[in-house]
């Protein structure tokens, strides 16, 4: 069994790689506007939003549930591996 990579959206990850990985998104809020980080918001409208808004952006992280559904659509939900290596490896923004 692989070693399956799940990253949060905080991971800035050359195409050839995110490709390879699960990413999942961040919340970014633009004072009432909720975006989810690319999926209704990409890098080029969030600076076009950070220039022409008075309000700073703020985050949230990614809630566990979100974490779960990954886990179970890249195969299995972690559980601790009995030899033969595999399961997940998580490495989100605030690790």
């Amino acid at each position: 069994m692989k070693t399956k990579i799940i990253v949060d959206s905080t991971a800035d990850l050359m195409p050839e790689y995110k490709s390879r990985v699960s990413v999942v998104p961040l919340t970014v809020h633009f004072g009432d506007q909720e975006y989810i980080d690319g999926i209704t918001i990409d890098s080029q409208t969030f600076y076009e939003k950070l220039v022409e808004s008075d309000v700073m952006p703020t985050t949230s992280q990614t809630t566990p549930a979100a974490f779960e559904e990954v886990f179970r659509q890249r195969g299995r939900y972690p559980r601790r591996s009995r030899g033969g290596g595999g399961g997940f490896l998580l490495p989100p923004l605030t690790s």
